[in-house]
């Protein structure tokens, strides 16, 4: 998770990714008791991490999340922080 968290993600939204990453698309409430995040809380990580387009949200009858490939996901995510950096 350190690499993560030198990117600027916080230790939870490291958490909740890697939780991603490892378990593939996911309810809420599983990623919220795998990464030992109160489940009120991981909402708000779980919507930074969409809004950083690290993790995507697929809706249904139940919410589900995931995380697209780390390779093009890491490489939008850097590209966006190095572009935030030039202006």
């Amino acid at each position: 998770m350190e690499p993560l968290r030198n990117l600027g993600l916080t230790k939870y939204e490291s958490a909740v990714y890697s939780d991603l990453i490892k378990n593939g698309k996911s309810e809420a409430k599983d990623i919220s008791r795998r990464s030992k995040i109160p489940p009120t809380a991981v909402y708000p990580f779980l919507k930074s991490l969409i809004e950083k387009e690290l993790i995507q949200q697929v809706k249904g009858e139940i919410s589900l999340f995931e995380a697209p490939p780390p390779e093009s996901a890491l490489k939008v995510f850097i590209k966006g922080k190095h572009d935030l950096l030039e202006q």
